[in-house]
């Protein structure tokens, strides 16, 4: 089962947090890219796997979810696991996105 989020720029519009904002959001056959912009110039690129890691029709899908500062020298990804329901509901998703902020933001 490959992973399709339908209508995904529109989560554009509806993340909030703070002053950061999604930029711009890529879809290719492996991933979804999410480049993410603070006011201040800082930018976090996250990626979210298209194919599932593990999981099937009878338990949960869970796909890959890491995040990166490019220009910061960074050479290892911050890692998670996401299941398909928090992919697929707006709300959830925004939080994963932001729980991913925060790790980061820590880092500078």
């Amino acid at each position: 089962m490959k992973l399709t989020i339908e209508n995904y720029n529109a989560i554009k519009s509806y993340f909030t947090f703070e002053d950061w904002r999604i930029a711009d959001i890529e879809e290719t056959d492996t991933q979804y890219h999410f480049e993410l912009k603070s006011s201040y110039g800082t930018i976090i690129d996250i990626q979210l796997e298209r194919d599932p890691i593990s999981g099937n029709e009878t338990t949960a899908y869970q796909f890959e979810f890491w995040g990166w500062r490019p220009h910061k020298g960074t050479t290892r990804p911050e890692r998670e696991f996401l299941y398909y329901i928090q992919v697929k509901n707006k709300d959830m998703f925004c939080t994963a996105l932001i729980d991913m902020i925060k790790k980061w933001i820590k880092t500078i």
